[in-house]
Formats: C-alpha cells, structure tokens, sequence
C-alpha cells in the first residue's frame, strides 16, 4: 500500500498552488461636479454649552438626592430599632435594681442578720447582745 491516501489536511493544503490575487480593472473617471460642503461646526455654541450643563447638574442633584433621602430613611429606621431594644434593656435593668435592692434590703436588716446567726450558733463579740452571752 502506498502512503498516499494518509496525507494530512495541512500537507495537502502546502503542495497545493495558491491562486495570484486578482489585479483591478481600470475604470473610467466619472466627470461628477461636487459642490463644496459647508464646514460643520467644531463645537457647540454658549447656549447649547449652558443648557447642557444645567441638564447635567440637574441629573446628578437628582440621583444624589433620591440616594440620599433612601439612605437617610433607613439610618432612621435603624435608629428606631436600637431605640426600641434599648428601652427594652433599660426597662428590664430597672426591674432587676428594684428586685435586687429589696433583696439587698431584706438581707441586710439588722434583726435579719441578727436571727441568721443566732441559728449558726455565732455569739456577738461587742455591742447589743453581749450581756445575754454572759447569762448563758
């Protein structure tokens, strides 16, 4: 068998001749008389410049406006909230005081701590209650 029909795409591709590229037919020069163009102008005059910045100024206030009243109307909110929770944690802080201080006083009356220790067995060492240790 031969090698021939196992040649590649890319080597047939090279032992092919390439066609030359086709030259331009000459044509003929069309006799057309061409007006001259008027020259545009290279920019805007004052008033189209002023009206254009006004409208440019007029769109960003608005934008900036609108972001900013969204945004004031949330910070608000989240004012509101923080607000809330913390008369929450004030309310229930000033319940836990009360509830503490009448502990605290039960706990310290004197006639309360008195009692206490007469049922430990503890004996006073000075003041109200000496003269009783000695009638024991």
């Amino acid at each position: 068998m031969s090698a021939a029909p196992y040649i590649t795409v890319r080597e047939q591709y090279t032992q092919t001749k390439r066609k030359p590229a086709p030259r331009p037919r000459p044509t003929e020069a069309a006799s057309v008389a061409v007006k001259p163009r008027r020259k545009a102008k290279a920019g805007m005059n004052a008033i189209e410049f002023a009206v254009s910045q006004v409208v440019t100024f007029t769109v960003v206030a608005a934008i900036v406006f609108g972001f900013s009243v969204l945004m004031g109307s949330s910070f608000n909110e989240i004012a509101r909230r923080q607000t809330a929770a913390a008369t929450t944690r004030a309310r229930a802080a000033e319940t836990d005081i009360v509830r503490l201080r009448d502990r605290l006083d039960r706990l310290s009356n004197a006639s309360v701590v008195g009692d206490w220790a007469k049922t430990r067995g503890f004996v006073p060492a000075y003041g109200k209650g000496v003269e009783e240790v000695g009638t024991l």
